[in-house]
């Protein structure tokens, strides 16, 4: 199956995030972001010389206008700067939310937790398949939970929620 958005977030200047795909869903950046950093380094990221790019999240987040189906996976790359000791919830990663306002989040913080301590400055693959009315959590090609997922309408967020709780600090 083709993706139904894919934001590569190499951009040189701004807040827009181009859609790769060329269906044209919109994203931005909200602010607290750096661009052109270096990103995923390993083969299918670069060309020789040509170095993969990355957006460094510092309190900013990516707000989308995609809604997801009830059945279908939502992966990216990420890379953690923040020490878990910084703070109670070190990252959220993605959620679903209107902005500003409460939202429904694949963090699942009244359910299951992961069990995997992430090293710091490391990228990691995450995978979230939604089916059958789950999400089951993929880390690094391997399952890490399993927890109920509600159909949402909202819009995904990338690299925190709507009310800007715990952030990503880091690519």
């Amino acid at each position: 199956a083709k993706p139904m958005a894919y934001w590569r977030m190499g951009e040189l200047a701004g807040a827009s995030v181009a859609d790769s795909t060329g269906k044209g869903h919109r994203a931005k950046l909200e602010p607290g972001f750096a661009l052109h950093l270096e990103g995923t380094p390993g083969d299918g990221f670069g060309n020789g010389s040509i170095v993969n790019r990355a957006v460094q999240f510092a309190g900013g987040k990516l707000l989308t206008d995609l809604t997801l189906p009830k059945t279908g996976t939502i992966e990216f790359w990420f890379w953690n700067g923040l020490p878990a000791s910084a703070r109670k919830l070190s990252a959220i990663l993605c959620s679903l939310g209107a902005e500003k306002s409460d939202s429904t989040v694949l963090k699942f913080s009244d359910g299951p937790r992961g069990k995997t301590i992430l090293p710091l400055k490391t990228w990691h693959h995450i995978a979230i398949v939604r089916q059958d009315g789950s999400a089951t959590v993929w880390l690094n090609g391997t399952k890490e939970l399993r927890a109920s997922s509600k159909p949402d309408s909202s819009p995904l967020i990338i690299g925190g929620e709507a009310n800007d709780t715990a952030n990503l600090e880091g690519k």
